[in-house]
């Protein structure tokens, strides 16, 4: 227990910012959405390739919407993903407690200075799902 309490300190000291809660959030979103993507197509008992047929697109892009590090999703590819499985798709804005809101153009410049930051390897270009 001792060994983890600077780590406890240290993510109780980021949290105090307002920027780092608002990305942590929409982090751990998209974290959430690949996982119920997976889980609700397991359950299904189907595999990627047969979700894919169902969709109308191929084995990689299901595979892709399943990748925790993803954040291309659309609504159109969430509706495509919920008819294939046969299920609905509630979308909701909920308030974040404590969350920072910005203003369109200072939201831009945040999202090009982390694109920035992060590396090419974990950004995907594709913000849609092209169908073969």
């Amino acid at each position: 227990m001792a060994r983890t309490a600077p780590f406890r300190r240290s993510i109780a000291e980021e949290f105090r910012n307002p920027e780092f809660r608002r990305e942590y959030t929409e982090e751990l979103q998209r974290l959430r959405l690949a996982e119920q993507i997976a889980q609700a197509r397991r359950k299904a008992g189907l595999t990627q390739r047969q979700l894919a047929q169902r969709m109308g697109t191929s084995q990689p892009v299901v595979s892709r919407l399943e990748r925790l590090e993803y954040a291309g999703y659309t609504l159109s590819s969430l509706f495509n993903v919920a008819s294939a499985l046969g299920r609905s798709l509630r979308v909701s804005l909920d308030p974040i407690p404590g969350a920072v809101y910005h203003s369109r153009s200072v939201q831009a410049l945040a999202k090009k200075a982390a694109a920035r930051k992060k590396s090419p390897r974990g950004m995907s270009k594709d913000r849609g799902l092209k169908k073969r």
